[in-house]
Order: structure tokens, then C-alpha cells, then sequence
């Protein structure tokens, strides 16, 4: 579920929560014997959606926030490494993923007071990647934080591999 917080409040939107698995396998040696088989890496689609109405930062500032967030919690099973993609529509705007670790809710995120296990901050990748590694199995929340001067609206993704 996208929640997006502000001082008009109540702007939700769902993303299409999606479970998909593609498996990737690696290229196996040549004869037969002794080996284990060959590697796999599963990547597998955690959450996927839509945003919209991701105000710029002068609507923003005069609401009191530094910037307008959207947030959706997830929780992955296993540990691995979190590939996640953020794109939207005009080029102009400063787009930036923030990765907090746990529940993040609406407010909080827009008051700054959620701990942020990473983020971007290129103000020129369209679309913007976040790759974190070595990420254990838990409760995470996305965040799409809108720097730029117009309002936006996009889609993210969010893969686990192992």
C-alpha cells in the first residue's frame, strides 16, 4: 500500500503487491562429476506499483516539510541483496529513493524521524537505483522523496536476489 503523507492527509495509493520468481541459473561446467550443479540467483519481485501527486518542495515547504514522501512497507522472507527502481515523469524533478529500516509511517517519514538504512542522491539518475546488499529477511519501508520544483508521478520497483 502507498501512503503518501502531508498536511492534507489521506492520499493513499495501492501498489499492485506482486510475488513473481525468475530464476537465473548460471552456466554449469563441462563434463560430468563431482560438482554441486550449477549456482542459481532468484530474483524475485517484492512490490511493485504506481505513485502520484508527489508534491514539489515549494508546496511542500509551505506545508513545513523539506520535501513530500511516499512510503509502502514491505517485508521480505530471506536475507539478500534489494534492487529497487524509481521512475517518473519529468526529467527536471530531483526523485530520490530512502530505504528505512522497519514500519516507517506517513508522518514520520516526512518529519524525518524513521532510520534510514540507505538512500540516494543523484539530482540527475532518471530512472534513480538503490542496490543495497547483505540485507537480512524483515520489515523494510520504500520511500520516494520528490526534491524537485513540480509535482510527479511514477512507478518503482522493488526485486530481492539471492
Amino acid at each position: 500500500m502507498w501512503s503518501q503523507a502531508g498536511k492534507s492527509a489521506g492520499r493513499v495509493w495501492r501498489g499492485a503487491a506482486v510475488t513473481g520468481l525468475v530464476l537465473l541459473t548460471g552456466c554449469g561446467g563441462g563434463g560430468g562429476g563431482g560438482g554441486t550443479g550449477p549456482s542459481q540467483t532468484t530474483r524475485s519481485l517484492v512490490i511493485s506499483g504506481n505513485f502520484s501527486q508527489l508534491v514539489g518542495t515549494p508546496t511542500a515547504n509551505l506545508a513545513g516539510y523539506t520535501a513530500d514522501v511516499a512510503v509502502s512497507p514491505f517485508t521480505t522472507s530471506a536475507s539478500g541483496t534489494l534492487e529497487i527502481t524509481v521512475d517518473w515523469t519529468f526529467s527536471a524533478n530531483d526523485l530520490d529513493i530512502l530505504l528505512y529500516n522497519g514500519n516507517c509511517p506517513p508522518a514520520s517519514a516526512l518529519a524525518g524521524s524513521c532510520p534510514i538504512l540507505n538512500r540516494t542522491s543523484s539530482t540527475t539518475a532518471k530512472p534513480e537505483r538503490l542496490n543495497v546488499s547483505g540485507v537480512p529477511a524483515g520489515t523494510y519501508t520504500l520511500g520516494i522523496a520528490n526534491f524537485g520544483l513540480t509535482t510527479e508521478s511514477g512507478t518503482y520497483q522493488v526485486f530481492l536476489v539471492r
